[in-house]
């Protein structure tokens, strides 16, 4: 690893004293540093043999964002609380940083999912990718979502409620959880599909092999009101019942490198106070 960028959440406390220690601790090594601070966050992933992102799992989560045609590891470092994505503390960073570049580290290729929406008289359609989930929800309409979802062509839920969450498994810990979707291993292989406040005591989340193609199709009572599709908690696109909207697997996975000092189950213990 010699070319190295780190990603800095300028919002997030000590992440600019941080951001120093390691820069001193890479150039010490001979290692060639960029930063967000100075350059584009596009351009500062390419052509990179390892990213550190200071900040939370928002950092984490824009980053993934960006690896549509390529990855490059990614060693997550949490200024603030302890995060799912970012399991590394700030006070271990130098430690941790110093195993990765010794080659003693383990990375998890997690899977992502992709949305295209391809919207009337808007020529090619929108293409976004989610490292956590992709939300469809009512936002803007007044009154109930109508939602058809289909899996490879053949039906699958048919409700009207609130929205639907498409969730993969590093994403079950988030919104996906709290509308009633359960825990999945981040490294397995499928997707959550969990509903928002169905009309329909019967609708429960579901479990799908990620290897499913999933078109979604909408209606309102009004059809002029459009509702609210939502990537990663950080990109917003209404969308109404004349848009074509599919989410199949991406074709990049994201490699994180995971924590030494923690495994999965255990940050599942801490963030959630579970007895041990």
């Amino acid at each position: 690893m010699q070319k190295i960028g780190i990603v800095v959440n300028k919002n997030k406390p000590h992440a600019l004293e941080l951001v120093s220690s390691l820069r001193s601790l890479l150039e010490s090594k001979g290692k060639e540093v960029e930063d967000s601070l100075t350059k584009p966050l596009e351009e500062l992933i390419r052509g990179k043999d390892l990213l550190v992102c200071l900040g939370g799992d928002g950092t984490i989560l824009r980053v993934a964002g960006i690896f549509t045609s390529f990855s490059v590891p990614v060693l997550g470092i949490n200024v603030g609380s302890l995060g799912f994505l970012t399991e590394v503390k700030a006070k271990e960073a130098l430690d941790e940083l110093s195993s990765v570049l010794g080659g003693k580290y383990q990375v998890e290729k997690r899977l992502m999912m992709r949305v295209k929406i391809k919207q009337q008289l808007k020529g090619e359609p929108q293409v976004m990718q989610a490292l956590n989930d992709i939300v469809i929800n009512r936002e803007n309409l007044t009154r109930y979502l109508r939602i058809k979802i289909l899996a490879d062509s053949e039906p699958l839920m048919d409700y009207s409620g609130d929205g639907v969450i498409f969730s993969t498994p590093t994403g079950s810990t988030a919104y996906s959880l709290s509308a009633g979707g359960p825990l999945l291993y981040p490294t397995l292989d499928s997707f959550v599909v969990t509903p928002i406040c169905a009309h329909a005591l019967l609708m429960r989340p579901i479990v799908l092999p990620a290897d499913k193609i999933i078109n979604i199709g909408l209606t309102s009572e009004k059809d002029k009101e459009k509702a609210v599709l939502t990537v990663d908690g950080q990109r917003n696109v209404e969308v109404s019942g004349q848009d074509e909207i599919v989410i199949e697997r991406s074709p990049v996975s994201f490699p994180l490198i995971v924590s030494s000092k923690r495994s999965y189950l255990k940050t599942l213990r801490e963030k959630f106070g579970m007895s041990t």
